[in-house]
């Protein structure tokens, strides 16, 4: 699993969590990314990607909140700030032994997963400019 999320502006994101349903922003709900707003002071660190480009990298602890749109035109307000979460948890690895041992840990995310790509069911009752079906059947119903 990919531990990075990738941001542009106006990358397409989905939120993962139920935080003000009435407002548009529940689980699954579809946005844009607007803004990366980091906390005061902080500065990015350049990370080289394999095509030689450097672009800037900020740690989850160093964004105050990413400013998203939704997509949904009806929803307002339509802009609003995502703010970043500390989780705890339990995480179980191997010792030298092959044994499983369980540890507390944290992390730090964002309540959201990029929606570069998406399924079928998520697309029902949306309006896009363009898509791409990279798998095809031939069966009724299934476009």
């Amino acid at each position: 699993m990919d531990s990075v999320l990738k941001l542009y502006t106006g990358c397409p994101l989905m939120l993962t969590e139920n935080n003000d349903v009435p407002r548009g922003q529940a689980n699954g709900s579809s946005v844009r990314l607007r803004q990366i707003r980091t906390k005061p002071g902080e500065l990015p660190t350049y990370v080289t990607l394999s095509s030689g480009v450097k672009v800037p990298a900020y740690r989850a602890s160093q964004i105050d909140s990413l400013r998203v749109e939704h997509l949904n035109a009806r929803i307002r307000p339509s802009v609003f700030d995502i703010k970043c979460k500390n989780w705890t948890f339990k995480a179980s690895i191997p010792d030298r032994f092959g044994d499983q041992v369980s540890i507390p840990a944290s992390g730090t995310q964002f309540p959201l997963i990029s929606n570069s790509a998406t399924t079928g069911h998520k697309l029902q009752g949306a309006t896009v400019e363009k898509i791409c079906v990279n798998d095809w059947r031939y069966q009724s119903n299934w476009v």
